[in-house]
């Protein structure tokens, strides 16, 4: 348990030091999983409407 507690404290020590290079790091995980997500919604909303009409 302890170990835990201490990669707690690590991390908001990390989060709360501002530091840039974590930050660069959490906006583009952020950027790289909203733009897969768009880019699979472009691609399979307009699949699962066309099979779904298909079907009637």
């Amino acid at each position: 348990m302890n170990y835990l507690g201490q990669g707690i404290v690590e991390a908001l020590k990390l989060i709360f030091s501002f530091d840039k290079e974590l930050y660069k790091i959490v906006y583009l995980s952020l950027f790289v999983s909203s733009l897969s997500t768009f880019v699979s919604s472009l691609i399979s909303i307009p699949l699962a409407v066309f099979l779904g009409l298909e079907g009637l």
